[in-house]
């Protein structure tokens, strides 16, 4: 898979720097990845939950959420935001009206 806007997760590293090395690990094992379907996404293993081309995905246990969108056709994946649990959870009602919400 490729990451078309990988700088974002540059910026998720510098401004959460306890999740750097988990960060690292989602890209690599998500650059060596080929999926083709969401059902893939969960043979992956790991906490994510996909709905379509929305994926959420746990990051350093439950501390943090990963959210992307998933071109299963070019094999690519668009970054949306990086969130702590925190975060996700108190925002969790207005979310759910943006069309790449999980």
């Amino acid at each position: 898979m490729r990451i078309l806007n990988d700088v974002e997760l540059n910026l998720y590293r510098r401004k959460h720097s306890d999740a750097s090395r988990h960060l690292n690990r989602w890209q690599d094992d998500t650059e060596q990845a080929c999926w083709t379907k969401p059902e893939d996404i969960d043979k992956k293993g790991g906490k994510v939950r996909v709905k379509r081309e929305k994926v959420r995905a746990d990051i350093r246990g439950k501390r943090y959420k990963l959210l992307f969108i998933v071109d299963y056709h070019n094999y690519e994946i668009f970054m949306k935001d990086f969130l702590t649990h925190t975060e996700y959870d108190r925002y969790n009602d207005i979310w759910e009206d943006y069309p790449w919400y999980i």
